[in-house]
């Protein structure tokens, strides 16, 4: 972005102004898939104008944020559509999106714990069953490609900052 736009503060805000502005369009786009378009209309209107974003929607550093939903939202959808037309692709989409977001922001490391709970619910969706039969070892190898960029990445990360008294990263 200093590249683009220099040090001028408007241009960021904008950045992140369209960052925000496509996470809700995926948002929406997510809710329309479980519910009707009305209350996915407003869950995404109320995503997209929260009350709580007066206080942090201009901090400039936060860009991190937006983006790490932005990409945790389109984990979701192309998680989504593989389960809705099983093209493997965007299953590996999915995977790879997952690892990018792992170097942005750590919280996504939980993703594979949640998407085991979430898992029955896509059941649901396509099956008409929370657990149909099979469906439990299904998830788990689902979710397996998760764990293990989780794990490459923390083994990444140990390697890269490891435990000890001289790096303080303790």
């Amino acid at each position: 972005q200093h590249t683009f736009f220099g040090t001028n503060a408007y241009y960021y805000f904008f950045v992140l102004v369209v960052f925000h502005a496509l996470a809700t369009i995926l948002f929406f786009r997510l809710f329309l898939y479980v519910t009707t378009y009305v209350n996915a209309l407003i869950g995404a209107l109320f995503f997209g104008f929260h009350p709580s974003l007066w206080c942090w929607f201009g901090w400039i550093s936060a860009q991190s944020y937006h983006i790490e939903c932005l990409i945790l939202l389109s984990i979701i959808l192309f998680f989504y559509l593989y389960f809705k037309e099983k093209r493997i692709i965007y299953f590996w989409i999915s995977c790879l999106l997952f690892f990018h977001n792992l170097f942005l922001k750590e919280q996504s490391i939980f993703f594979p714990v949640w998407l085991l709970f979430a898992l029955p619910f896509y059941n649901k969706i396509f099956s008409g069953s929370y657990f149909p039969k099979g469906s439990f070892l299904k998830n788990l190898f689902l979710s397996i490609p998760f764990f293990f960029s989780s794990i490459i990445y923390l083994g990444i990360r140990l390697f890269a900052m490891p435990f000890s008294s001289d790096t303080q990263t303790l």
